[in-house]
C-alpha cells in the first residue's frame, strides 16, 4: 500500500477548507427554514438554535388553509408547480 504524499494531503486539505464553509453556507437557510416551519409562533423569533417545544401544527394550518392568507394556497401550489414544470 501506497503512502500518500505530502501534495495529495495539502490538496485534500485546501478542498476540505473550501468545502465546509461552502457546506455550512449552503445549508444555513435550509436549517433557518426548517426552523421555523417547527417553532411555535411565539418562539419563531427568540433567537435559539432550538425550539423548546418543537411543533407540527404550522404544517396543519398551511395544508387545511386556516389563515385567511393560504385560502387558495393549494391553487397557488399548482400554479407554481406547473409554471416550473
Amino acid at each position: 500500500m501506497k503512502l500518500p504524499s505530502l501534495r495529495d494531503v495539502g490538496t485534500e486539505a485546501r478542498l476540505l477548507l473550501i468545502g465546509i464553509p461552502v457546506f455550512i453556507w449552503t445549508m444555513l437557510p435550509i436549517y433557518h427554514m426548517f426552523l421555523f416551519a417547527i417553532s411555535p409562533k411565539e418562539d419563531a423569533f427568540a433567537g435559539k438554535l432550538w425550539p423548546a417545544h418543537p411543533t407540527l401544527h404550522n404544517f396543519h394550518i398551511v395544508f387545511y388553509q386556516q389563515h385567511y392568507i393560504l385560502r387558495v394556497f393549494l391553487l397557488q401550489f399548482w400554479n407554481s408547480t406547473v409554471n416550473t414544470v
